[in-house]
């Protein structure tokens, strides 16, 4: 980066992306989206399961 500072420890301008920001682009939104379904279905999910564990436990006696 300069003489001074040296190189910082994740490059900007060496990395993998640097003429690629459209694919870049694409993995962090790919990623986002990915990341926002897996909640909702997790969410879900453990919600019905949560809902079945109570409703069984109030039929004990």
């Amino acid at each position: 980066m300069s003489e001074k500072y040296g190189t910082p420890a994740f490059p900007i301008r060496g990395n993998v992306f640097y003429g690629n920001q459209g694919f870049a682009m694409f993995i962090l939104v790919a990623c986002a989206v990915f990341i926002a379904a897996w909640e909702i279905i997790l969410r879900s999910s453990l919600g019905r399961l949560i809902q079945f564990i109570s409703r069984a436990n109030r039929n004990r006696p």
